[in-house]
């Protein structure tokens, strides 16, 4: 029931869009599992494939008309931050392991595990904003 209950507290109406912050949570939670694939040479990636933060959901979503309500406020901007360094912070790694620097991937892959946590924590606080539409911009 409570896991039901977040799920849904995590999806809000915003004019003619609905954010799903627990789906935005799951999508970038799910670059560690594709990094891990990468290291196990499952897969492979480009340096360009994820450094755009503005072409993921949360990225779509804050650069529209709907987010901008929210510019004004501090997690809104506080959370684009985080949002774009997690980005490259991915490229990051993906360059390093592309040109061989598997050791400081490795230890890059360590940092991305504390920087999405601190990351979720800024959606949580912008998700509790965006439900009660505070700090509106005019």
């Amino acid at each position: 029931v409570i896991e039901r209950l977040v799920e849904v507290g995590s999806r809000f109406k915003m004019g003619q869009d609905v954010v799903d912050f627990a789906a935005i949570k799951k999508g970038h939670v799910a670059w560690r599992g594709k990094l891990l694939e990468m290291f196990e040479g499952r897969t492979t990636y480009a340096e360009e494939d994820v450094k755009n933060h503005r072409g993921c959901a949360f990225g779509k979503w804050y650069e529209s008309p709907e987010s901008q309500r929210f510019k004004a406020s501090g997690s809104h901007q506080r959370v684009g931050a985080k949002h774009q360094a997690f980005h490259l912070l991915v490229a990051d790694i993906v360059r390093l392991w592309n040109e061989k620097q598997e050791a400081q991937a490795l230890a890059q892959y360590e940092k991305l595990i504390a920087h999405t946590g601190e990351l979720f924590v800024m959606l949580d606080e912008l998700a509790q904003q965006v439900a009660r539409g505070e700090a509106l911009s005019a």
